[in-house]
């Protein structure tokens, strides 16, 4: 498979895992939600930085675009290189450079930014609905948005992640839950922050 400079960029030397959860709600994206609506998903990528980064500027816009790009051409490969046989593609990390805290770390960074930019009008229920990348925008779930703070937490107690990628993590997640509404959750985020990664 013919790949882009950047997907055969930098290893931690820590092989990626294969998450047990995968079709049940597993923390680590898979290459195959980036098929599909590509159009949409730019859209509300574009939309998280046209309207929240600039209250929020903690994220490198640069940097994301570049790995929502690898995102892309991976997902556009793996589909060309297996058919249309979708199932190989969905086992596929979205992020297999990186090591598997890392990718949980992209992952939850992702779905913070298209969930946000997924809000259309006054209130998070007017967000538009979509079935086939409703991975990238799980995070309208307090209970998943907590389960990915506490791992992302976990991560960094165990010293397996920077404490700067796990405060981005907790941050984008933290943002999202006051963006949706959730503020108490929201409030919670803010408690693991102070305490668990300082």
């Amino acid at each position: 498979m013919r790949r882009n400079d950047r997907l055969a960029g930098p290893s931690t030397g820590n092989p990626i895992r294969v998450d047990p959860l995968d079709d049940s709600g597993g923390p680590i994206l898979k290459a195959a939600v980036f098929l599909g609506d590509e159009g949409r998903i730019r859209e509300d990528f574009a939309n998280y930085f046209r309207l929240w980064h600039p209250l929020f500027p903690f994220l490198d816009g640069r940097s994301l675009s570049l790995k929502l790009e690898d995102a892309f051409i991976l997902a556009r490969e793996l589909s060309n290189d297996r058919g249309s046989n979708n199932t190989a593609t969905s086992d596929f990390p979205a992020f297999p450079y990186l090591s598997m805290d890392e990718a949980l770390v992209q992952s939850t960074i992702f779905r913070a930014v298209i969930t946000l930019g997924s809000l259309r009008g006054d209130t998070p229920e007017d967000a538009v609905p979509t079935i086939t990348h409703d991975r990238l925008r799980d995070l309208r779930s307090p209970q998943q948005a907590m389960h990915l703070a506490q791992l992302l937490v976990s991560a960094c107690q165990a010293e397996t992640i920077s404490e700067i990628l796990a405060l981005q993590g907790l941050l984008s997640i933290q943002i999202c839950l006051f963006g949706l509404r959730e503020t108490r959750p929201a409030m919670h985020i803010g408690g693991l922050l102070t305490s668990e990664c300082a």
